[in-house]
């Protein structure tokens, strides 16, 4: 680390992993997407653990990214209080409910993982990641027994399909579709 590592704020290394862990995943390399988002991580609690101490909101983008990662890297009760944050103060943002959903049915908490789930924008362009949590939603209303453990590979399966869906539109669709996923 040089010295001017230590003037690039902690939202923006945050950020920067978050899209190399996104890219990893894309490249299927599991391996360094893992690594990028436990750094991302760090770099968005350390940055809320600073914003929180000079009494300011951190940005929806950081909470929801922040959130994202600690999902990827199965810290879920601390994604869980990043997304709660962000979904209080923007329920716009399709990829908070998506993750809030998988964080809480990881914690075992079916009740909450089909209120976040239902909850997913119809408007949404993510229309494999919309169906996949359509039908998570009935499974976990249908029947008290149903493995939250199998929803959620159902679920992460159907992301991933989105997420190579998304990357393989031409640039100025796939675009359109960040932007109007609140990034």
């Amino acid at each position: 680390m040089g010295f001017f590592d230590k003037l690039v704020p902690l939202s923006s290394k945050g950020e920067r992993n978050y899209d190399r862990g996104m890219r990893a995943e894309l490249r299927r390399d599991f391996a360094k997407a893992e690594e990028y988002f436990t750094a991302g991580a760090d770099n968005f609690r350390n940055h809320m653990t600073i914003k929180n101490k000079k009494g300011q909101e951190p940005l929806v983008r950081h909470l929801v990214m922040g959130g994202i990662c600690c999902t990827r890297v199965g810290r879920y009760q601390e994604a869980l209080d990043m997304l709660d944050r962000a979904l209080a103060r923007r329920d716009d943002v399709p990829d908070a409910w998506l993750h809030a959903g998988y964080a809480a049915a990881k914690l075992g908490d079916r009740e909450k993982a089909v209120k976040f789930w239902s909850k997913y924008p119809d408007w949404s362009e993510e229309r494999i990641v919309a169906e996949a949590l359509k039908q998570a939603v009935r499974t976990l209303r249908g029947s008290e027994d149903a493995d939250l453990q199998s929803v959620c590979a159902a679920v992460a399966e159907a992301n991933f399909s989105q997420m190579r869906h998304n990357h393989a539109l031409p640039p100025r669709r796939r675009d359109a579709i960040l932007k109007k996923k609140g990034y």
